[in-house]
């Protein structure tokens, strides 16, 4: 993190925080789930960890987010934020494998089934974007497997129906796909190379 610490995501031993210090790490905070304990990590089962710029360690999981103030790692206060099918502002989905902060500071956490969602800090409450079969502009696949913002402030979201990419202006949704010249539509990974070229990973070989 920006204090040098090392952050280690377990499946099913949770959270382990350790030093950098050489030659050998030691850990300083070790966070496991609590079912009692509102307050406690969400799950001992880690999918996704990201440090935003207001000095929180957001955690995904497969039972929703657990978010962790970096100035609290003491005391291992966290703040949960779960899927409720009876609340369009809650997490889209009980998954959260994957997060990103953008560079406006909003944070994005993408899921296995539920689609996309966008943390409003104010309202402390999410929007949601999800496939719809009846608006070509929607997301093209619920199953999120990336998200990676671009040396051009554009937003792209990996998913197992191609490649997005965000267009804020409108909420809307630009699609790439095999007939773009993918290798695959199945978009595990983003990245950028130092000559602003996206290099994408996906089941059948890389895609440039």
């Amino acid at each position: 993190d920006s204090a040098g610490r090392i952050w280690f995501g377990s499946w099913g031993l949770g959270l382990y925080v350790y030093s950098d210090d050489t030659p050998a790490a030691k850990v300083l905070y070790h966070y496991t789930e609590s079912p009692e304990d509102p307050t406690s990590l969400i799950s001992n089962d880690i999918a996704a960890i990201c440090e935003s710029r207001e000095g929180e360690m957001w955690i995904g999981t497969p039972l929703g987010i657990s978010v962790l103030r970096t100035d609290d790692l003491e005391n291992g206060t966290f703040r949960q934020y779960r899927h409720d099918p009876n609340d369009s502002t809650s997490l889209g989905d009980m998954r959260a494998d994957v997060t990103l902060q953008d560079n406006t500071g909003q944070i994005w956490v993408g899921s296995r089934s539920g689609g996309l969602s966008l943390f409003h800090r104010q309202a402390d409450s999410f929007a949601r974007f999800k496939h719809n079969p009846y608006d070509v502009n929607s997301l093209s696949s619920d199953v999120v497997l990336s998200i990676f913002q671009d040396s051009k402030d554009r937003l792209w979201i990996g998913t197992r129906g191609g490649l997005n990419r965000f267009v804020g202006e409108t909420g809307s949704f630009i699609h790439y796909t095999e007939a773009d010249g993918l290798q695959n539509a199945v978009i595990n990974g983003i990245v950028e190379d130092d000559h602003a070229n996206l290099w994408l990973s996906t089941n059948k070989g890389l895609s440039k």
